[in-house]
């Protein structure tokens, strides 16, 4: 279940133990750098819904 603020997910699986996952990166990126990579993926998953949306009609 995601982290409702923070880049963070916790999963679990047949083991007892929780596993805590978060992005991490040796180098520092920029707010422009940022803001370029967020539209980016938006785009990304705005066309990956629209190829979805397509083929699941077409199918049908």
């Amino acid at each position: 279940e995601p982290h409702p603020h923070f880049p963070i997910i916790a999963t679990s699986g047949l083991e007892h133990d929780v596993k805590i996952w978060a992005p991490l990166s040796n180098k520092s990126v920029g707010y422009k750098r940022l803001k370029m990579l967020m539209k980016r993926n938006a785009r990304e998953r705005e066309h990956e819904l629209h190829f979805a949306t397509v083929l699941d009609t077409d199918a049908g």
